[in-house]
């Protein structure tokens, strides 16, 4: 049958994880046995630290995810193995989800990939494997975060950089002089002033336009999820536009008033030397002003969102051992008796 998942490759070597059916008197005594019940379809995962681990919860006490097998935990492989194997002592928790598949559906498309490989970190690890089971989406928020941490401050120095430098380089003058920043500004926009207001509008845009691609929207997340990316893709739009007028308030309120070229002059070499530097520095903090604006507004909007609508977050029922008291089977059993009787 063809490998529906593409990603994938055969390894022999995970064979052993092909055929393994588990039935709860098949189940070996262990800290996650006794009294859980288990929830068939779901998406689940454990804490290790730095970063999660996710699976697939096949219901009978047996896992699908996609890890190292053996004592070195080499050789990333989709497996079949047992819920305590899989927690390995952590608690076990769902991920909820919007639209997504029936969880027979989500247990057969993991199923059909056990023994396959091809695994990596940032493109095809556990917690895409396990998206994909449940909503057919090949995403990992982990990767997404780092990626998008690491493509945010990226951006910043790169937008001051190319203020900086692209304006300097425009100039007609002696390079990082007044009269060469303002001659590289009025060939950017028109006008000095004009340059001025493409820089820092260039800089909204990717403010704003980087949290459209961080905080966007995916189909099979819930709805307070949803909620709360909708919320910080508006509020990056907003604070972008205010940091944008905020950066051109600054330089023509910083120096001499107005947006004539003296004006412009001293009002960009006083917000440069806010970070100790002069007017070039300047040019570079309304290349960034903006953009940070706009990120920081986001991430707070949304993590406000997701705060008020966040869920009570309980330990997977196998998560925890359940025991009856001692004297609850004896009561039992002397009923049975005396019914028989």
């Amino acid at each position: 049958m063809r490998n529906p998942h593409s990603r994938w490759r055969t390894d022999s070597r995970a064979a052993g994880y092909n055929h393994l059916m588990i039935s709860r008197a098949d189940t070996p005594a262990g800290p996650l046995q006794d009294g859980y019940r288990p929830v068939r379809g779901a998406h689940i995962y454990v804490d290790r630290g730095l970063y999660s681990h996710h699976g697939i919860d096949c219901g009978d006490g047996t896992v699908i995810d996609f890890a190292g097998q053996g004592e070195g935990k080499t050789t990333p492989v989709v497996r079949h193995v047992m819920l305590w194997e899989f927690a390995q002592g952590a608690p076990v928790r769902i991920r909820p989800y919007g639209p997504r598949y029936e969880p027979d559906d989500v247990v057969a498309r993991a199923a059909s990939t056990v023994g396959q490989s091809s695994y990596d970190l940032f493109f095809n690890n556990c917690e895409h494997f396990a998206t994909w089971c449940v909503a057919g989406e090949h995403v990992s928020t982990q990767v997404d975060a780092v990626g998008s941490a690491v493509g945010i401050v990226g951006l910043g120095r790169l937008a001051a950089r190319a203020g900086t430098d692209g304006v300097a380089g425009l100039g007609e003058t002696a390079p990082r002089s007044a009269s060469n920043v303002l001659s590289g500004l009025k060939t950017v926009g028109g006008s000095a002033a004009g340059g001025v207001a493409v820089v820092g509008g260039a800089s909204a845009v990717l403010g704003a336009g980087s949290m459209m691609v961080v905080l966007r929207d995916r189909p099979y997340l819930t709805v307070d999820e949803r909620t709360a990316r909708h919320a910080g893709r508006v509020a990056g739009v907003g604070g972008a536009a205010a940091g944008f007028g905020a950066a051109l308030h600054l330089v023509s309120a910083l120096g001499v008033p107005g947006i004539s070229a003296s004006g412009l002059s001293s009002g960009l070499a006083t917000l440069g030397s806010v970070a100790g530097g002069g007017m070039v520095t300047g040019v570079g903090m309304v290349a960034t002003i903006p953009l940070l604006a706009g990120v920081v507004l986001a991430l707070l909007a949304f993590g406000l969102m997701r705060w008020l609508n966040r869920p009570v977050l309980t330990p997977h029922p196998a998560a925890s051992r359940i025991r009856l008291p001692a004297a609850v089977p004896l009561m039992i059993a002397s009923t049975t008796s005396a019914t028989a009787t």
